[in-house]
């Protein structure tokens, strides 16, 4: 289960808990999960089924499952999800409950903000922010090497950095399989496109603010509270300028827009009815925030500082399969640098792996490192010698090679146990990552294939099963 949920589920599956536990009770439980992943919202099932069947209460309606990866993203499922859950609600629950249409909410009325904003003086002592780290063993580390690994005329800049702990005597500690999570700062050029656009509201970066809490329960994010901090801190390392903004960015600068066609798309575009131009709009060119924001000026202009704090969504940390082993002195990331093109003139570019690439040498940065869902087999001091077979295309190679390299360092010859790798690229030239480090380790055999460098396309699965069929 995720982090926040995780001493909850513990306390439902307690089997003290009688089967009736709930059986005064209606639930409606709403997934929201990807299904590029194996096991696809796992868990909204499984509290679905906990709940209902283990602990007795009521189903209000079938659990939804909102996928990610559904045309019109996670909003396909929650909004008949969320018509069909009120209904229910109001003849099962409160049938006296007076239910507004979500189609028919009023922008009119003054929106509810969660946070004060207070503007301080200029001679105010500001501290540094950034978006929150996830839990984990955190490390401060100096970059030690930012190099390319492609050729330049490749189309995709994949590259290898190198850190080292800054932390005197402590070295790294992860295993195999782990993941390290770092968190970006926006690129100057987007943080200047910001307060450009925000020049006739008076948004100044050395503005310098502090969060106020105004509701009951609605605290103040701890990497905000009691602090003071200016706008430019702020948009350069909390606030995410390059996500896709959802449907409750529409909704506040419709609330706060005068201008008539404005407001009219801003609705539109905030409905459930308006999903699939939503979806066109903003998703599939995936347009960020800040080309939103200069698409609609005259709302823009309306805009304070108060509305900003609900509408920008904060940077989160990106993840990255570590490939170093843990018997190396350094830290090791295999990164590809997102950029591509849509229907938009400007490039879409990865907010963290630029933000890696144009990081110069001695760079200082904070990583967190936590336990991956790739498990390998235990150490091999017990007599077991069974062989383990990994197959890894391309960047996806960087765990393995974390494993295979800590085989490979292995004193005792009887612990290192035999090792297949199957990798799968474009071109043995350009995008053979780690090959270098392959040819030393004896006790490993490399099948490859490159489905570029041949008339026919090779690709990996075949090569497997061929390989399979061999043995």
């Amino acid at each position: 289960p995720p982090a926040n949920m995780s001493k909850t589920w513990t306390f439902l599956l307690r089997r003290s808990l009688p089967s009736n536990s709930l059986s005064s009770s209606c639930v409606a439980v709403l997934g929201l999960g990807d299904s590029s992943y194996v096991k696809f919202n796992f868990i909204a099932k499984k509290l679905h089924r906990r709940l209902t069947d283990g602990l007795g209460a009521t189903p209000l309606c079938p659990a939804g499952l909102a996928d990610d990866q559904h045309d019109l993203g996670p909003s396909a499922v929650i909004d008949p999800w969320s018509t069909e859950l009120w209904s229910h609600i109001k003849t099962r629950v409160y049938p006296s409950l007076c239910i507004e249409s979500v189609q028919d909410v009023s922008f009119e009325n003054p929106l509810i903000l969660r946070w004060g904003v207070t503007a301080l003086s200029d001679d105010s002592l500001a501290t540094q922010i950034s978006a929150a780290p996830p839990d984990g063993s955190s490390y401060f580390v100096t970059l030690t090497s930012n190099l390319r690994t492609t050729p330049e005329d490749h189309f995709q800049d994949v590259r290898i950095f190198r850190m080292r702990s800054d932390e005197e005597g402590r070295k790294f500690s992860y295993s195999p399989g782990d993941v390290a999570y770092i968190t970006p700062s926006n690129s100057s050029e987007a943080v200047d496109k910001f307060f450009s656009l925000f020049e006739a509201n008076r948004f100044h970066k050395s503005n310098k603010v502090m969060l106020e809490q105004i509701h009951k329960g609605v605290t103040v994010p701890i990497q905000l509270s009691n602090k003071t901090f200016t706008l430019e801190n702020c948009v350069r390392n909390y606030w995410d300028l390059s996500v896709i903004p959802s449907r409750s960015l529409f909704e506040v600068l419709a609330s706060v827009s005068t201008d008539e066609l404005e407001k009219e798309k801003l609705i539109e575009l905030s409905s459930p009815a308006g999903t699939q131009e939503l979806y066109d709009y903003c998703n599939r060119p995936r347009r960020t925030v800040l080309e939103v924001l200069a698409d609609f000026p005259h709302s823009r202009s309306r805009l304070k500082l108060e509305h900003m704090f609900d509408l920008m969504r904060i940077i989160r940390p990106r993840a990255f399969s570590i490939a170093s082993s843990p018997l190396e002195s350094e830290l090791m990331l295999l990164v590809a640098v997102v950029q591509y093109r849509t229907r938009l003139k400007a490039p879409r570019l990865g907010l963290c792996s630029n933000w890696l690439k144009n990081l110069p040498h001695g760079s200082k940065l904070h990583v967190t490192i936590k336990k991956g869902s790739l498990r390998f087999p235990s150490s091999n001091s017990n007599g077991d010698s069974s062989p383990v077979v990994m197959v890894g295309p391309g960047t996806g190679v960087a765990p393995f090679r974390s494993f295979i390299i800590t085989e490979w360092l292995k004193e005792s010859d009887e612990e290192k146990r035999p090792l297949t790798l199957f990798y799968g690229s474009r071109n043995r030239e350009a995008d053979y990552f780690f090959r270098k480090d392959w040819a030393k380790v004896h006790h490993l055999d490399v099948f490859t294939a490159f489905s570029r460098d041949q008339p026919h396309k090779m690709e990996l699965q075949r090569h497997a099963r061929s390989r399979a069929q061999r043995s």
